[in-house]
């Protein structure tokens, strides 16, 4: 059962494990902010950083946000995490982790300001004169003016605020918009990421927002398709090889739906560069001749499938596997020991690996000779 504190600070917590504990949350239908995934994660020790990433790249059953899944890591039933998410128990957790992790960060500070709290609190408890009763008491500026505040009515009419009006979307093919366009342009990245910005702020007829068919007449306007085009190249095929030809985790890098991904793709032209990317991988995860690589990537059964090799992938490291387990005189468990030595990984991991690719025999776990074929 998790021990609902800080093992680790939020900020100790690496990047690629926030992100991928992120991504599993969203699909699983709960959103929530980079600080609460820290927050979750802090309640974990760098050594459950693997668990954190198996179960990321494992489908969701439940709407799960980070501290129920952290729950699910530390062995609850994800039956029972989805039923303490939905009655809101997580919300006290995270509540309760901060104020312990507040409470850490007093303690160590010198004690010189809590003596220095002391005497004030000391002559309060003393009790007060009848002249100090009744003499009138002095308020602090502070105390005047939220008194002012409270006192103040609510507008209402022509007093209250409205929201701004939406400007016509025709306004950024104008001469005076072509620096906002180029800004926004080299902020975001992407011609979708710009769409999302100005829809909070432009409108077509009717009311509609911006389609992505008046934003990109609005930049040849302006000249601006070939830079926005080389940008969009840039940041595309970098998240694809900063996520290993990973479609999904792309998407999440760049803030947008798998789908929007796709469009942004087809859109951009990208199509046949981001498929040699992908393609690259594969060939790259198929033919490392590294063994202990091949098995850490078995346990990242939602990448392989992103890329479209999962089978491929487990028929080809079985055979790998059941060959280097054959070659031992030994049995069982003896038998892996061998193998990981002579191939330089741990017992666990190996063995781990011949469970999963169904090469032991379930019977007896570990006293049978691998399975044939």
């Amino acid at each position: 059962m998790v021990q609902w504190s800080r093992r680790r600070q939020p900020e100790e917590v690496p990047a690629a494990v926030a992100a991928a504990l992120s991504d599993y949350c969203r699909r699983s239908g709960v959103a929530a902010s980079a600080a609460a995934m820290r927050e979750a994660l802090s309640c974990l020790g760098e050594a459950d950083d693997f668990r954190v990433r198996a179960l990321a790249d494992s489908e969701p059953s439940a709407p799960l946000g980070p501290f129920a899944a952290v729950d699910v890591i530390s062995g609850a039933p994800e039956e029972l995490a989805g039923r303490r998410e939905r009655c809101g128990y997580y919300e006290v957790v995270q509540a309760l982790v901060e104020e312990r992790g507040a409470g850490a960060e007093l303690s160590d500070k010198p004690k010189e300001k809590g003596r220095q709290m002391e005497a004030p609190r000391r002559e309060a408890e003393q009790p007060a004169t009848i002249s100090e009763k009744i003499t009138p008491r002095k308020r602090h500026a502070q105390e005047r003016e939220a008194d002012a505040r409270k006192a103040l009515p609510r507008p209402r009419g022509r007093f209250s605020q409205l929201p701004s009006p939406k400007r016509s979307v025709r306004e950024l093919s104008e001469p005076a918009s072509r620096g906002t366009l180029e800004g926004l342009f080299e902020q975001h990245g992407h011609r979708l990421g710009v769409l999302k910005a100005i829809a909070g702020q432009f409108e077509s007829r009717g009311g509609r927002p911006p389609s992505l068919a008046e934003l990109m007449a609005a930049a040849d306007r302006h000249g601006l398709r070939p830079g926005l085009e080389r940008r969009e190249r840039e940041v595309v095929l970098s998240r694809y090889r900063e996520h290993r030809g990973a479609s999904g985790r792309a998407a999440w890098a760049m803030g947008l739906s798998l789908r929007e991904l796709e469009q942004l793709v087809e859109s951009a032209g990208l199509s046949r560069d981001v498929e040699e990317l992908r393609e690259h991988f594969r060939r790259e995860a198929l033919s490392s001749a590294d063994l202990r690589t091949r098995l850490d990537l078995l346990g990242r059964s939602r990448y392989l499938a992103d890329l479209g090799i999962e089978r491929e992938f487990q028929a080809s490291l079985a055979a790998e596997v059941r060959a280097l387990l054959e070659e031992s005189r030994a049995e069982g468990e003896a038998a892996v020991a061998q193998a990981a030595r002579r191939v330089g990984v741990s017992p666990e991991l190996l063995e781990r690996a011949a469970g999963k690719l169904g090469i032991l025999s379930r019977q007896g776990r570990g006293h049978s000779r691998p399975e044939a074929p």
